[in-house]
């Protein structure tokens, strides 16, 4: 049997992709231009300590649709995923436009934490099925040291749901410490811890939720 594609692999191992270079300074224009005035539209933004949301972002900011779908983001997405894609929501945020903040500690898996929405119960038994949903997180800002790094903590498929620390704010074992450039994207499993400093603003993202067309999950 061949060796799986190499985004794959590494999805399977650790949880996480860094896609670099995905859109160039063009499309990165326009990209911030759409979520601006996404942002301006909306009527009332969510606004929480990490920043203003915009969800479902397709809804605020529709052109965003052509860098969602373009072939430089779903061709990797489907190598990574082992088959074609689906997009299953879409998400903006708009992070630090006034201080900083760090976000601790966290992961997304529906039904898998406290209260179901699986932000942190480092006591859960047993492991994630598999991956199956990923989140996509574009950077049309970057995330370099100035703005504030993202923090993951690698895992394979198969690893425990228990963290490697409960300290929600401290580096942990074994964790990365990632850089997006501007045109950047990140995928990670629902189930992959993360965090992340923003220092300085506009620090805007952009993305969703996207599976596996026919439903399977990585093993």
């Amino acid at each position: 049997m061949p060796d799986p594609p190499r985004l794959h692999a590494h999805l399977r191992a650790h949880g996480y992709v860094h896609l670099r270079g995905v859109y160039g300074a063009a499309e990165l224009d326009d990209i911030r231009a759409q979520l601006d005035a996404g942002l301006a539209r909306h009527p009332a933004p969510p606004l929480d300590a990490w920043g203003t949301e915009l969800v479902p972002l397709l809804d605020h900011a529709p052109g965003l649709a052509r860098h969602l779908d373009a072939p430089a983001l779903t061709e990797p997405l489907a190598e990574a995923l082992g088959g074609p894609v689906v997009r299953l929501a879409s998400a903006g945020r708009f992070s630090s436009l006034g201080g900083g903040g760090f976000l601790p500690w966290h992961f997304h898996a529906p039904g898998e934490g406290r209260d179901g929405d699986g932000r942190w119960q480092p006591d859960r038994a047993g492991a994630p099925d598999g991956i199956g949903p990923v989140i996509v997180c574009g950077y049309a800002d970057g995330a370099d040291h100035a703005r504030g790094p993202v923090w993951l903590a690698p895992r394979s498929t198969t690893a425990p749901f228990a963290p490697p620390s409960t300290d929600r704010r401290a580096r942990w074992p074994g964790m990365v410490e990632l850089e997006p450039a501007p045109g950047d994207v990140l995928v990670f499993g629902l189930a992959t811890y993360h965090a992340a400093w923003c220092h300085h603003g506009p620090r805007r993202l952009f993305g969703g939720v996207v599976a596996r067309a026919d439903g399977q999950r990585i093993r």
